[in-house]
């Protein structure tokens, strides 16, 4: 199984805000799934000026990253009506790494996208 983690689920991990996110990682490291992140995840990271050299290499061994290109841009346009448009990216990179599920606290912006789920949903 791969699990694309929202934004916010690697700050909960990083700024101990939610200690699910701390559960998520752990399944993950016992081989239960790999964590899919992308380069959208990490220039948002940056925006925060939170810092995740660590936390990657924490992570690399069950990591998978995916790159945003021009077409993914595009195809998030047709999502921009239900949310915004970092979200709708989020979502179509989702969809290209073929996530089984995308991990948010956030449904609201991800209630169009059916592999979405919260800590509580997962």
């Amino acid at each position: 199984m791969k699990v694309y983690l929202d934004t916010n689920i690697i700050m909960d991990f990083l700024e101990g805000r939610h200690k699910k996110s701390f559960e998520i990682i752990h399944k993950s490291l016992d081989c239960e799934f790999h964590l899919v992140i992308s380069d959208l995840v990490l220039k948002e990271l940056d925006y925060q000026n939170i810092k995740y050299d660590v936390f990657l290499k924490l992570i690399s061994r069950k990591l998978i990253q995916v790159i945003t290109e021009k077409e993914d841009i595009k195809k998030a346009k047709m999502y921009f009506e239900h949310t915004h448009p970092n979200d709708a990216l989020h979502a179509v990179l989702a969809e290209k790494s073929k996530a089984d599920k995308l991990l948010t606290r956030n449904m609201k912006d991800f209630t169009f996208l059916k592999i979405a789920t919260t800590y509580d949903g997962f």
